[in-house]
């Protein structure tokens, strides 16, 4: 059930939905109570001060509390029913009685003298005589006339009220929070899968959209102005993967129609030159040159498959590598001795700018790097032409450029040259002068070049113009 958005997002609306009820629920019974208890407490701070207005004094010093004066009849209050619920004491500083409230009955309020007289006022709850909660408010008053050593005299006043209709009305609200809560929460739910399916059907649309596209409709895409705001950079990196595919299986489709071909050539010219033999009796001239010209292209066919099997080891990080420090100018030096037999028939010559330059790197793949470099700039150079070779040393890398003066490649055919089975333009193989017995290549030389120099973490990078010549840059990270 989680594998699934839509759940998740239901399950996160209700957990969130849940909480803040919860606090929100919890912060309003809270509120409410402290409002509730609130009034309760200014109504016994009013009440207390309304009964210290009723302690009267004489010129003779008697002290007198006016509700309860004898001889003096009055209409009956509340005050005066047993458990009514309006309560009140008031005492001396002494502690002796003034009055008490006949609402209480029997009933006495506890009181400590002494905290009252040293505090200004307090609030507590107690159980009345009932059993109900009382919430009490207690605070001194001092009288400021009279004979004198009266002036000074003091009193306790005690005021409660009853509790009962104020916890009636919290449970009342904690029962409504409560029942109500599984209610909001069923709305809630419901309301949460709609917004679910309707913030989905974007999602729900793209994806049938992607659906559509196939191995054979590559070049569809996906309208990035037609889709969400949200899902603009998904469909924009959908669409670059496309791309990527598209050229993918472009490069693919091609790979596979040069391979057959530059097998096809070489099993054409064999199968010619057995079928011709067999046709009738040869002479041994006849045979010795059929055989020769069916091992050249068994050769050849030998170098295309090594080829191709090194490039798909190195695409797939299987060919093994032996890391170790190479001094990279002495492997160059090293791989233009080899090569100049080649470059002095063809009247090329090779200028090297040495300069001591150490690699981590594997010595025999990253002489087939320059092998393959060197052997190019000569391959497609000029008698008038020439080759130099020069080392520069920055930061992190070393670069290893190959100059050529030679026929240089189309603005075309620059951005395809590392691709497998891509030769430059015509005129540009014409012009290519392969030594005695050497087999003309297959397009993959190039392919391997960067594959070996990107496993090496480093990056090879060319600039040519026509009739002028071609530089290769080889990128490689310093030893450490």
């Amino acid at each position: 059930m989680l594998n699934s958005i839509k759940a998740r997002l239901i399950l996160w609306f209700l957990l969130t939905f849940s909480l803040l009820f919860i606090v929100s629920g919890f912060y309003l019974y809270l509120e409410q109570k402290r409002a509730t208890l609130s009034g309760v407490d200014r109504f016994l701070e009013a009440k207390s001060e309304f009964l210290a207005g009723l302690i009267e004094v004489d010129p003779d010093g008697q002290i007198h509390f006016e509700p309860q004066e004898v001889g003096i009849k009055r209409q009956s209050t509340l005050y005066d029913f047993s458990f009514s619920g309006h309560y009140y004491q008031v005492f001396f500083e002494s502690g002796r009685p003034l009055a008490l409230s006949p609402s209480l009955g029997d009933f006495s309020l506890p009181v400590e003298i002494d905290r009252a007289l040293k505090e200004e006022g307090y609030f507590w709850t107690t159980t009345g005589p009932r059993g109900e909660p009382l919430r009490v408010y207690t605070h001194k008053v001092g009288l400021n006339h009279g004979p004198v050593g009266k002036e000074n005299e003091r009193f306790v006043i005690q005021t409660a009220e009853s509790l009962e209709e104020a916890y009636a009305f919290l449970a009342s609200l904690k029962r409504l929070l409560l029942y109500s809560g599984p209610v909001a929460l069923l709305f809630s739910g419901l309301g949460g899968l709609l917004i679910a399916r309707l913030s989905l059907r974007p999602l729900k649309l793209f994806s049938k959209e992607v659906g559509e596209i196939s191995e054979t409709s590559l070049d569809k895409r996906i309208h990035e102005g037609k889709v969400s705001r949200e899902l603009k950079e998904l469909a924009k990196a959908f669409n670059a993967t496309l791309d990527r595919l598209e050229e993918a299986f472009r490069q693919q489709k091609r790979f596979l129609s040069d391979a057959s071909h530059e097998i096809r050539t070489p099993v054409s010219v064999m199968k010619s030159y057995c079928e011709i033999p067999l046709r009738k009796a040869r002479s041994a001239a006849e045979y010795k040159r059929a055989l020769e010209v069916i091992f050249e292209q068994i050769k050849k066919m030998e170098i295309l498959i090594e080829n191709l099997l090194t490039l798909s080891r190195l695409e797939q990080k299987r060919l093994s590598t032996h890391l170790e420090r190479i001094a990279l100018d002495d492997l160059v030096e090293n791989t233009v001795s080899l090569l100049a037999p080649l470059a002095e028939r063809k009247g090329i010559p090779i200028r090297i700018v040495p300069r001591p330059s150490v690699v981590q790197g594997d010595k025999i793949q990253l002489m087939e790097v320059f092998m393959n470099i060197i052997d190019n700039a000569i391959k497609y150079n000029r008698p008038e032409g020439g080759i130099e070779i020069t080392f520069k040393e920055e930061e992190k890398e070393i670069i290893v450029e190959v100059a050529d003066g030679g026929i240089g490649i189309s603005n075309e055919a620059l951005p395809h040259i590392f691709e497998r089975f891509y030769r430059a333009d015509p005129s540009r193989a014409k012009e290519a002068d392969t030594a005695p017995g050497k087999t003309q290549g297959a397009g993959l030389g190039l392919s391997i070049v960067k594959e070996i120099v990107e496993n090496h973490q480093g990056r090879i990078t060319v600039q040519s113009e026509p009739g002028v010549g071609s530089t290769f840059s080889i990128h490689l990270p310093k030893a450490a």
